[in-house]
């Protein structure tokens, strides 16, 4: 139970900074048009992934897959996409619950888990829950979450066995701990290195 109450803390201490491990090899996560970013200890993989509906667009999901034995994985999907400003508006607290609801449907949950909102002034919206689920002989810990801004839409899935051992803990938090919203200054920087190296490339 400790290790769902710290998974649960991570959630409500969403936008404290962490010291990434092996930040030689990390991998930045951040799609164009992502508003949120994310640190894998390694690349993930990327898969197409397209709705039933052919009217929606498909979507690239990151899936980060790490392995110490037959039962002891740590497994993290992340989809970010851009969204249109209406709707950004039907993610209300209601909604974004139950759609993190209907996320931890395939968990087999004996009960429905609570759901953490919270809303910040600049509009960032986070919802998110954890918990135990057991999936045959193996039982491990849950994290979904929904990252909402009025450009983008993350969707944060995570599991870890249970017995994974304390690297695995650590690693696994250092994931969840390293999502966030983009560093706006360091983008604004970003646009006007990029703006000057094209000056000083069309003056040559």
């Amino acid at each position: 139970m400790a290790k769902i109450a710290f998974y649960i803390f991570i959630l409500m201490v969403a936008f404290l900074p962490s010291a990434h491990a092996n930040e030689g090899e990390a991998y930045v996560y951040s799609p164009e048009g992502c508003d949120f970013t994310a640190t894998f200890p390694f690349e993930p993989g990327f898969v197409r992934r397209c709705p039933s509906d052919k009217n929606l667009p498909c979507l690239e999901v990151a899936q980060f897959t790490d392995r110490t034995d037959f039962d002891q994985t740590i497994n993290v999907e992340m989809i970010c996409q851009p969204i249109a400003q209406e709707v950004y508006k039907t993610y209300t607290k209601d909604n974004m619950e139950a759609v993190i609801l209907n996320m931890t449907r395939d968990a087999n949950l004996p009960e429905l888990p609570e759901v953490t909102y919270q809303e910040e002034e600049n509009g960032l919206k986070i919802a998110g829950t954890s918990g135990i689920k057991t999936t045959g002989f193996s039982t491990k810990i849950f994290v979904t979450q929904i990252w909402v801004t009025e450009n983008s839409v993350m969707s944060v899935e995570g599991e870890m066995s249970l017995d994974h051992g304390d690297e695995g803990d650590k690693k696994f938090a250092d994931i969840l701990q390293s999502i966030g919203p983009k560093d706006q200054t360091n983008e604004e920087e970003e646009e006007e290195e990029e703006e000057e190296e094209a000056v000083a490339e069309d003056a040559n």
